[in-house]
């Protein structure tokens, strides 16, 4: 396809998207359609789809530029799932908003009345448009938050989840259908963290240990003996890990010599191994075991998006592999056709140093040494924060203004 430019006034934007290069980031998270990210004082910003409350600001609007989560709450983390959101205040306490048709707000109070414009029946439904406190009065270390459910972790190691129960991913054993307050996982392992997946979460204990629940359609409990687990199944493997990370039919773990390994559903190359299309037609579509994504590279994080990873070296370098449909890899190119993946380590375009990077389901954000935001990948709803609805194939510096873009296609 001809490249060609567009010519893009900015002139709606809101005051506070006009500022974001002034503001200094620590955190970003992408969630389904949504972004949501911290500043250095504390504050939560997020833009994107907002039908469902998850942008925390009282509107259900689309938002393309950041607007200021409607609270005087200072936030240390954030985590953003399909159609609600969650965070940790600076007291350790977790506030979650959005759709809570599941639970997964954390709090039975959650029950204003939002409607979906874009459904067929209309019906309301429970929703949060403005933060609310998970029930429970205990104190979070660790927080994530993906498909209908969100995970936590005590100062003290516990794993709490919450949400939707249909696969077992809230790992709090079987006879629930969801669980609308902190559940505690069963099992009285002590976590260092808890990864929410799409249907499956994942847990590394403080002893290095990998433990996965949930479902188990793709081998993301890194087994073949179940079809899934309503409560936590031990990883065979010699290696001791730091980190884990759950996506939508995957998952990656970091080692504690900082190797990352995945396993999984390895279509598209989401596991960054290098498989070959030649295998995927054998038959062969998932690993079983968690397997070194390229050695050479060590990893101080790592992120598992629905059909795509993304991770940041210890050199600050950022790499991406999986499905670049949309452009969600950052490596520019012609991203929006059918066979368009990497299945090793590719890194984004830019030579932009990161601290952290997100991987959501069609884009993908990351906050530089620096402090600014950037995206790239699908922009139909506006996540990227620039703007506009134009899907990019490279990363953009969310609240950045210019005046001549290039234009990809509408994603």
């Amino acid at each position: 396809m001809r490249a060609r430019l567009a010519i893009v006034f900015l002139v709606g934007l809101p005051s506070a998207a006009l500022a974001q290069d002034s503001l200094k980031f620590t955190v970003v998270t992408a969630g389904g359609w949504h972004t949501c990210a911290i500043t250095t004082a504390g504050a939560a910003y997020c833009w994107g789809y907002g039908r469902f409350g998850q942008l925390g600001n009282g509107d259900t609007g689309v938002q393309t530029a950041p607007v200021p989560v409607a609270t005087g709450l200072r936030f240390t983390t954030i985590s953003a799932g399909r159609f609600h959101t969650c965070g940790l205040t600076t007291d350790s306490i977790a506030y979650c908003w959005g759709t809570n048709g599941w639970g997964q707000l954390g709090s039975q109070s959650a029950t204003s009345s939002c409607t979906n414009r874009e459904g067929k029946k209309n019906e309301p439904f429970a929703c949060s448009l403005r933060p609310r406190a998970v029930a429970g009065d205990r104190h979070f270390a660790t927080l994530s938050v993906n498909g209908l459910h969100a995970c936590a972790t005590t100062g003290d190691h516990d794993a709490y989840c919450w949400g939707s129960n249909g696969a077992g991913e809230l790992g709090i054993g079987p006879g629930l259908a969801l669980a609308q307050t902190p559940t505690a996982v069963v099992g009285g392992l002590k976590f260092m963290s808890v990864a929410a997946g799409l249907n499956h979460s994942c847990g590394v204990t403080v002893d290095g240990l990998l433990y996965c629940w949930g479902w188990n359609k793709d081998n993301q409990l890194a087994t073949d003996t179940v079809k899934g687990s309503y409560s936590p199944l031990a990883i065979a493997s010699d290696v001791k890990f730091v980190f884990v990370t759950a996506g939508g039919s995957h998952s990656c773990a970091i080692a504690t010599d900082t190797t990352a390994y995945c396993w999984g559903d390895f279509e598209h190359g989401r596991l960054g191994i290098g498989e070959s299309f030649a295998e995927r037609l054998k038959g062969k579509s998932h690993q079983m075991r968690p397997t070194p994504v390229d050695e050479a590279i060590k990893y101080r994080s790592l992120s598992a998006g629905g059909v795509h990873t993304c991770g940041v070296a210890t050199s600050g370098a950022a790499y991406c592999w999986g499905d670049n449909l949309e452009g969600r890899l950052g490596v520019g190119g012609n991203s929006f056709t059918r066979r368009s993946w990497n299945t090793k380590p590719s890194p984004p375009k830019g030579d932009l140093k990161f601290t952290m990077i997100s991987a959501g389901d069609y884009h993908s954000c990351g906050v530089t040494t620096d402090g600014a935001v950037y995206c790239w990948g699908g922009n139909k709803e506006g996540q990227l924060g620039i703007g506009t609805t134009k899907g990019k194939n490279e990363p953009v510096r969310v609240g950045a203004t210019p005046a001549v873009a290039a234009d990809s296609s509408r994603h």
